[in-house]
């Protein structure tokens, strides 16, 4: 009677955890909505180079000087980070797109997906490249140069799914203007 008492007692508490961890924040997904270019997005200023880009609604922008200059952030799943480098052009002898050295950025298993070359509708000329880094990640980088500096705009996604679009890093990639 002790064993089956102990039994009883044993799956009832058992029931009742998996009912706590079952409503718990842990197991809940979050439903994202997709981006939408359709809507207006904010528009980032950055006052110290002059430049400033709209970026999708979910993304907050936040500065910092250490490992970048600029980074989007969000907390949606699958919407990746998106990160803005700046580089001093003659420092490192940055003359044109061809001068910035892209090769996988040493990662391996990477492999360059599309690249093309362009000059969107406010003057800036720009570089895309989408990459895959098998089995994990997908990345978008738009380099562009203007005035004494290059710029290079990286939107890295996990897992595997891309977390962007043409139509999204299009959008993107036009609203890039300079006010110097």
């Amino acid at each position: 009677m002790k064993y089956i008492l102990s039994i009883i007692v044993i799956i009832i508490l058992g029931f009742v955890g998996y009912l706590g961890f079952k409503n718990s924040s842990i197991f809940q997904v979050k439903v994202e909505k997709p981006i939408s270019v359709t809507e207006e997005w904010p528009v980032y200023k950055n006052l110290k180079y002059g430049f400033e880009i709209s970026h999708p609604t979910d993304f907050i922008a936040e500065e910092n000087g250490s490992t970048y200059d600029v980074h989007f952030g969000t907390t949606l799943i699958n919407h990746g980070n998106i990160y803005i480098k700046v580089f001093d052009a003659a420092r490192y002898n940055i003359k044109n797109l061809d001068d910035i050295s892209y090769t996988n950025k040493g990662a391996s298993n990477t492999s360059v997906l599309s690249f093309r070359d362009g000059t969107n509708s406010n003057g800036v000329m720009f570089r895309e490249i989408k990459t895959i880094q098998k089995p994990s990640a997908n990345a978008a980088t738009i380099l562009f140069i203007h005035g004494g500096n290059a710029y290079e705009l990286d939107w890295s996604c996990w897992p595997s799914k891309p977390c962007f679009d043409d139509e999204t890093l299009g959008k993107m990639v036009q609203s890039i203007k300079f006010s110097n």
